[in-house]
């Protein structure tokens, strides 16, 4: 199963529609000298009279800082986040935190939709593609939140719907941002993949129980083929050294084989191989016992894998992949 957390990703002008009658639980503008000068936000600003463009001189002074506005009159939106915008010299690293924080804002305050216009800035040597690609896979991949073995107090996911504003795209640069933020939702999809196998406990996390879940994914991708191979099926190839890891486990090894085809029959495939360790005991009179817990991540390489092969069947990739989860 690949683990999503939006429903779905969408794209809407709004150079003609405007801003102010956008329903939305959370409106999220960056902002920067561009945004200042567009239709849409002008209007916005106007209706607030002048309320916005006063917030942003007194309170955004630092890029990457915001500020939350709940019920301005006249808006649809129930909140308006304020982002200060980044320079084009700043590192990729900035621009991911900012929108992660979006992300975790839409959660905390339970907005269940949240409509980003992230503007017109991109880093250097990035275009406004890339922009929409990199907002829809960092907040589809931090709204999420592991809760399946946490007690009530542990709160799911509010964000479920997305929503990136443009301004004055022509029809084929639309269906290019169309084809971005799908890109970016489907990487998206595959983190949280990856990270929800790693965020199960060691117990909820067997090979067995990996090996089901596979299984399960394969069924909502038909361009993906799993083949498990039990102990018996190893120890026939003569994998001794594979088997001898789970030797002194209840829990019997199992290493699945995954095959998404999307390129042509004579394109060699490119191999993926992750390690599954799903508790490290090595060492283990000698592991201290504060980071005990931390030995189960022993497997995040063989979740990596399950997380890349989702994104690819979701993508419906032009390429021909086998990817190997040794569990054990």
């Amino acid at each position: 199963m690949a683990y999503k957390v939006l429903n779905n990703i969408l794209l809407k002008d709004v150079s003609s529609s405007g801003l102010s009658s956008l329903k939305t639980d959370l409106l999220v503008l960056v902002v920067n000298k561009e945004t200042k000068t567009n239709a849409s936000f002008k209007d916005l600003n106007k209706i607030s009279k002048n309320y916005i463009s006063k917030t942003i001189s007194s309170h955004l002074k630092e890029s990457g800082s915001s500020v939350l506005l709940p019920n301005i009159d006249g808006i649809n939106a129930k909140n308006i986040l304020l982002v200060k915008g980044l320079d084009k010299k700043d590192p990729i690293h900035k621009w991911l935190s900012m929108y992660q924080s979006v992300a975790h804002k839409g959660n905390h305050i339970g907005s269940k939709d949240i409509s980003v216009m992230p503007g017109s800035v991109t880093p250097n040597g990035k275009d406004e593609f890339w922009l929409i690609e990199m907002v829809s896979k960092t907040i589809e991949s931090n709204v999420y939140i592991f809760s399946e073995t946490k007690n009530k107090t542990i709160k799911k996911p509010s964000v479920k719907k997305l929503t990136v504003l443009t301004s004055g795209l022509s029809a084929s640069n639309l269906n290019n941002a169309k084809n971005a933020a799908k890109k970016g939702y489907a990487i998206g999809e595959g983190v949280n993949t990856a990270k929800y196998l790693g965020d199960l406990p060691a117990n909820h996390c067997t090979p067995r129980i990996i090996e089901r879940k596979v299984k399960a994914m394969t069924k909502d991708f038909p361009k993906l083929k799993v083949k498990s191979f039990n102990e018996k099926d190893m120890q026939k190839m003569g994998m001794g050294s594979f088997l001898s890891v789970s030797r002194g486990s209840e829990e019997p090894a199992r290493m699945m084989v995954i095959e998404y085809k999307g390129g042509k029959a004579s394109q060699k495939p490119i191999a993926l191989v992750g390690k599954g360790v799903t508790f490290d005991t090595g060492g283990v009179s000698i592991k201290p016992s504060p980071g005990m817990d931390e030995m189960k991540w022993d497997m995040c390489g063989a979740a990596t894998v399950f997380g890349v092969m989702s994104t690819l069947a979701r993508l419906n990739a032009d390429v021909n992949v086998v990817g190997v989860m040794g569990c054990a």
